[in-house]
This record gives structure tokens, C-alpha cells and sequence, in this order.
């Protein structure tokens, strides 16, 4: 595996957080504070990086590579197609990038809330990471929010955990569980998710059986 820095966080406080992908794929990350994703050849092929998305001015505006712009963009996933899905944090909003560079908005209005519903009327605070599952779902660490969010594979948007309170519960989804600053999210083959609850000093494992 390769393991690659991808800082989070706001501004000057930005602290490494770290992604991993096979060592024989190409190399996609996002840099918060250049406001970009930039992709890599393969290690075998000596790693060269060039920018993908972005052009390091902070903003927001969909397009194609060095025409779209992102604000602290902290977290990235890629699906079988090649497509990156990045959470575009300061944005509050959820971006996709095609093979061929083309960026559009998959969730989020760029407001700050904690509003479910069809994608561009939904709504994050400071999203930070996300993961996909087999199926096509994304799931977000809605990191100010402490929420773990849902986004289908047609575009519905849905909380899955937490309530927004910031505080330590284990239980059932909305009506029990709390989090922290949740600033980490995986799942794995059978559709468990788990989540790094920051400021809980916590992972934390939401059973699949409850995000159907």
C-alpha cells in the first residue's frame, strides 16, 4: 500500500490526515491549502504529479481541471470507474471529478446546515472525508454537524448517525448515537462503516443492518 499526507483542517491549523491506495494505481489527492487535487502516475512509474482539479485559488466553481475551484478541499475517494468524489469542506459541499477532469457539485447548496433531502438542496458544515460502498452510496463525516451522513447513488441525502450534539452515545442511529467532531469515515465489504470521532478520541463501528 502507499500512504500519502492529505491535510484537513482550516486554514493554518491544518494537520495531516492520511489516505492509502494500492501501489499499483495512479496517485489522487487533495491539498487543502493549494485549493487543488492532484493526481500522480503510478509509483512504478515514478510518481509524477500533476494538478487535476483546481488551480489554487480558493473558491467555488464547477468546470473542467484548472476552470473548477474548491475551498479546503480534505477528503477524497474514488469509485471503480475512476471517478473522485472530494469533500469539498469550506465549500459545504460534496464535488465529483469525472476520468476526464470535469467537476460538478454532487451535494450541498454552499450553505452551512445540517439539511437532508435531493443533493443540491442538501446541506453540510465543514464536511471533511468520505468513503463509498459497493453499491455506489457515499457516506460523509459531517464534521461540525458530528453527524455521519448518506448520500445515495441517485443523489438523496440522508443522516445515518448522530443528531448534532456533540457528545459520546453509543445506540441507534439519529435517536441515539453522538459524536464529536467526527473527522473520519471508511467501509468496508459488507457495508460496515467506521468512523474516527476526533474529539472523542474514538473509533467508532455503525452496523450495516442500520443504514438501510
Amino acid at each position: 500500500m502507499v500512504f500519502l499526507p492529505l491535510f484537513s483542517g482550516h486554514a493554518q491549523t491544518a494537520s495531516p490526515s492520511i489516505r492509502s491506495l494500492p501501489a499499483a494505481s495512479p496517485i489522487t489527492y487533495g491539498q487543502s491549502l493549494s485549493n487543488s487535487v492532484f493526481t500522480g502516475g503510478s509509483v512504478s512509474a515514478g510518481g509524477v504529479v500533476t494538478t487535476f482539479a483546481g488551480n489554487g485559488e480558493a473558491g467555488f466553481s464547477d468546470g473542467t481541471g484548472s476552470a473548477a475551484r474548491f475551498n479546503n478541499p480534505t477528503g477524497i475517494a474514488l469509485d471503480p470507474s475512476g471517478n473522485v468524489y472530494v469533500a469539498d469542506e469550506d465549500n459545504h459541499r460534496i464535488r465529483k471529478i469525472t476520468p476526464a477532469g470535469v467537476v460538478t457539485t454532487l451535494a450541498g447548496d454552499g450553505y452551512w446546515g445540517s439539511t437532508d433531502g435531493p443533493g443540491l438542496s442538501a446541506r453540510f458544515k465543514f464536511p471533511s472525508a468520505l468513503a463509498l460502498d459497493n453499491s455506489g452510496n457515499i457516506y460523509v463525516a459531517d464534521s461540525i454537524n458530528s453527524r455521519i451522513r448518506k448520500i445515495t447513488a441517485s443523489g438523496q441525502v440522508a443522516t445515518l448517525a448522530g443528531n448534532g450534539e456533540t457528545a459520546l452515545a453509543d445506540g441507534a442511529g439519529t435517536t441515539q448515537a453522538r459524536f464529536w467532531y467526527p473527522n473520519g469515515v471508511a467501509v468496508d465489504s459488507s457495508g460496515n462503516v467506521y468512523v474516527g470521532d476526533s474529539y472523542n478520541n474514538r473509533l467508532r463501528y455503525v452496523n450495516r443492518y442500520w443504514l438501510s
